[in-house]
């Protein structure tokens, strides 16, 4: 069927402009969610926030261990 699928256009293989538009989407969205949570992680009175700083702490004491 010659159709472009999802990990065509995920890995970039997909060149169709219709694939591009896509591609463009996915980084736009991405980028405003790293955003959105980076601005959670600094807020002291958010719970997701909390929750994303121990994560990091975690992840933090596992890399010192390697």
């Amino acid at each position: 069927m010659r159709q472009t699928t999802e990990n065509d256009i995920v890995s970039g293989i997909g060149k169709s402009p219709e694939a591009r538009e896509v591609r463009a989407g996915m980084v736009k969205t991405l980028r405003n969610l790293k955003h959105a949570m980076e601005e959670t992680r600094h807020d002291d009175n958010s719970e997701l926030g909390a929750e994303l700083r121990k994560m990091d702490e975690l992840i933090e004491r596992i890399n010192e261990e390697r």
